[in-house]
């Protein structure tokens, strides 16, 4: 509990993370297991290993301090993959109540909207770009808000019908994104096409076309 209370404390100063009971025990369940699996030489394979790297480098970075907290403290080297489940921790604790399986599967799913992004607008996006991690952010609030059923509604028809008119890739595509995320039985509103459609638009100036 003392290791899990001070990977959550270097998460507080590094993300400003408010310290909650659903923060603090999931770690600390976690560590239990994940020294047991050390000691014992047992590896564990991340299926998602690259996903989170590239979609959550924030909280992977906490997540490799916890690793060396946890080596400082116990004396337990961990795999360096384990900074991975230290990092879906933190990023269920900004965004869902609900354990890991929300968080894992939005993690999937921002990856399918990427590659439809890629597919859809014949470009390539640079994951370690600002732009791109704008993007992300703003997934992941509106999985949160999907999650939360308190989507965004009520913008004029007339403002989408311009954002339509100005931007009509970015809207198409936006309409492909709104197909994958309504696989998961969630539905989107037009308002929220519409603010897809608007980072869209912002993200494509931001890329540069392919070669």
């Amino acid at each position: 509990m003392r290791v899990a209370r001070e990977i959550v404390d270097t998460a507080t100063e590094h993300m400003d993370l408010r310290v909650t009971q659903t923060l603090l025990l999931p770690i600390a369940d976690h560590l239990v297991f994940a020294v047991e699996r050390a000691e014992a030489g047992v590896a564990f394979d991340y299926p998602l290993r690259w996903e989170v790297t590239q979609l959550y480098p924030r909280e992977v970075a906490v997540g490799r301090l916890g690793v060396d907290i946890v080596h400082r403290r116990l004396g337990v080297q961990l795999p360096p993959e384990e900074a991975i489940p230290l990092a879906m921790h933190l990023v269920n604790a900004q965004f869902s109540s609900r354990g890991l399986s929300p968080t894992i599967e939005m993690t999937r799913r921002i990856t399918e909207v990427l590659q439809t992004v890629e597919s859809s607008m014949g470009m390539r996006l640079d994951r370690d770009a600002m732009s791109t991690a704008r993007f992300v952010t703003h997934l992941r609030y509106l999985f949160a808000r999907m999650e939360d059923q308190q989507v965004l509604e009520d913008a004029p028809r007339r403002v989408l019908d311009a954002v339509v008119d100005a931007h009509p890739h970015a809207y198409r595509c936006a309409q492909e994104v709104r197909d994958v995320l309504q696989g998961g039985g969630d539905m989107l509103t037009e308002d929220e096409i519409l603010y897809l459609t608007l980072h869209l638009a912002r993200l494509t100036r931001a890329v540069d076309p392919p070669r």
